[in-house]
C-alpha cells in the first residue's frame, strides 16, 4: 500500500493495517452497515460525510501507526 494520504480509499488502508479502525473511530468516522460507503470513499471525503473536524490530525494519526506497525513487522 502506498503512503497514508487524503486520496488514499479508507478501505484500502483498513485492509491494509486492520488496527486503523480504531483511529478512524476515535474520530467519528463509522464502520456500521449504514456507513459501508466510507470503506469505498477516499479519506478526504469519507472524512466529509462523517462531518470529521479535523482531517489532517486524522491522516496524521493514521501515519503514526502504520509507521509504528511497520517498524514492528
Amino acid at each position: 500500500m502506498r503512503e497514508v494520504a487524503r486520496d488514499v480509499r479508507v478501505g484500502d488502508v483498513v485492509h491494509a493495517y486492520p488496527e486503523t479502525k480504531e483511529i478512524f473511530e476515535q474520530h467519528e468516522m463509522s464502520f456500521c452497515a449504514g456507513c459501508y460507503v466510507t470503506l469505498f470513499s477516499e479519506i478526504e471525503k469519507a472524512a466529509g460525510y462523517a462531518a470529521v473536524k479535523d482531517v489532517e490530525g486524522l491522516i496524521s494519526d493514521l501515519k503514526r501507526l502504520v509507521a509504528r506497525l511497520e517498524r514492528a513487522r
